[in-house]
């Protein structure tokens, strides 16, 4: 790919593909999935380590920071704290529990305000805990047009005017390499760095094996500033679709004009998808927080969401003191839950949201494509504000007047 000239016309897409490679890549990532879950159904469930955590407020921010119950085997440990606040819950209490103490709850109960389950398949569904069920992750995907100009027509105005600025204004272009040729600098150099850095201790890191063995059966498109990598993209065609995969971008902290140059890395992948005939991006993988940022990000480029087919593990919420605390957390990390293979947002209105255009705006900031229901939580005194609100998806209100309804409705 040259400039940002080709970012116009579409190519005539080449009708021959080599479909016995494709399938043979579906038919080793079915495997994968059917090895990984058998895993999951016997000897990781026995050999796991389960702990019973009490995590309170820093000094200072008991109004912002609830007080938590954690139960589980600690792998949405790290994540869930970075939910809470910048600065890192302190850990009160930690028991450990064996599998035996799971199967039969029997861990100490607590009077934390959150009580947050953490479980992988299968043990959340054999438990049957209280609380709101999130899921581990979402998928997140883009449906294509024909045509590249209705796609950018439809993208949010200031995302696709950034990207093309840059682009632009510093002659960026792309090439596209076989990954086996560029794998370990591709790991090395931007992705395991860029995911720690922009994540801290919440990242989630692929090991360097299990990453380069994938990454040598894909496609890289590399970001090129003058000649130098300054980002880079692993991509695999599979079928319709094109599999956006992990993205690493160089240390960039000397040169904050290219701040944003993700963006134009993503807008190269997007238009190598119109020109090799792809009708679908899947964007991989995003957490179940309509406020994470990553999903945010992807919703700017027209991604919906959707719970995946895989079956996954779950974090359960449950309130047991709805406090000023607890109502902050709730309202500025609306929650994703699955039921039937459908999507529920569960969006608790701030208590300084009480006229009805700032709850259409609030609502309509956390409105994304994918949702089957939104549900809304508010005060009986502004549910009459919040019915005239208009929502493209099933709309649910839902009315308290004490701390203790609330509850009842969240946790049901």
């Amino acid at each position: 790919m040259n400039a940002v000239a080709q970012i116009n016309n579409r190519p005539k897409i080449e009708e021959s593909r080599n479909e016995a490679r494709l399938a043979g890549m579906n038919i080793g990532h079915t495997l994968s999935i059917a090895r990984d879950l058998a895993y999951r159904l016997s000897f990781k469930p026995l050999f796991s380590q389960y702990y019973s955590i009490k995590l309170e407020a820093p000094d200072g921010m008991e109004n912002v920071v609830p007080s938590i119950q954690y139960i589980g085997d600690g792998s949405q440990l790290a994540y869930l704290k970075s939910l809470f606040s910048e600065q890192a819950l302190s850990e009160h209490s930690r028991c450990t529990l064996k599998i035996t103490d799971i199967l039969r709850k029997r861990w100490k109960t607590s009077t934390q305000a959150l009580v947050i389950y953490d479980f992988d398949f299968p043990l959340h569904y054999i438990l049957r805990l209280p609380g709101l069920a999130v899921p581990y992750w979402l998928k997140q995907k883009i449906e294509l047009s024909d045509d590249w100009d209705a796609y950018l027509a439809r993208m949010r105005r200031k995302t696709r005017r950034e990207a093309q600025r840059m682009i632009r204004k510093f002659d960026l272009r792309t090439r596209v390499v076989a990954g086996n040729t560029y794998a370990e600098a591709f790991y090395d150099r931007l992705y395991a760095p860029y995911i720690r850095q922009r994540h801290g201790e919440s990242a989630v890191v692929i090991d360097r094996q299990t990453a380069l063995k994938k990454l040598r059966k894909s496609q890289i498109v590399q970001l090129l500033l003058d000649e130098q990598v300054i980002g880079a993209a692993q991509i695999n065609i599979q079928g319709p679709g094109l599999l956006l995969g992990w993205t690493g971008l160089a240390n960039l902290h000397d040169r904050p004009e290219l701040r944003g140059v993700a963006d134009a890395l993503d807008m190269f992948c997007m238009k190598h998808a119109f020109d090799t005939g792809c009708q679908i991006i899947d964007m991989g993988h995003s957490r179940a927080v309509l406020s994470d940022g990553i999903l945010r990000y992807k919703k700017k480029w027209g991604a919906n969401v959707s719970a995946g087919v895989v079956p996954q593990g779950l974090m359960k919420f449950e309130v047991q003191d709805f406090s000023p605390a607890c109502r902050h957390f709730l309202s500025n990390n609306p929650l994703l839950s699955v039921q039937n293979s459908e999507l529920a947002a569960h969006v608790v209105l701030p208590e300084d949201i009480c006229d009805e255009q700032g709850i259409s705006s609030f609502v309509a900031d956390h409105f994304i494509d994918g949702l089957t229901t939104m549900h809304i939580y508010c005060e009986k005194s502004i549910q009459a504000q919040l019915e005239r609100v208009s929502v493209p998806c099933n709309f649910q209100t839902h009315a308290y007047d004490t701390a203790q309804q609330f509850m009842d409705l969240l946790n049901q």
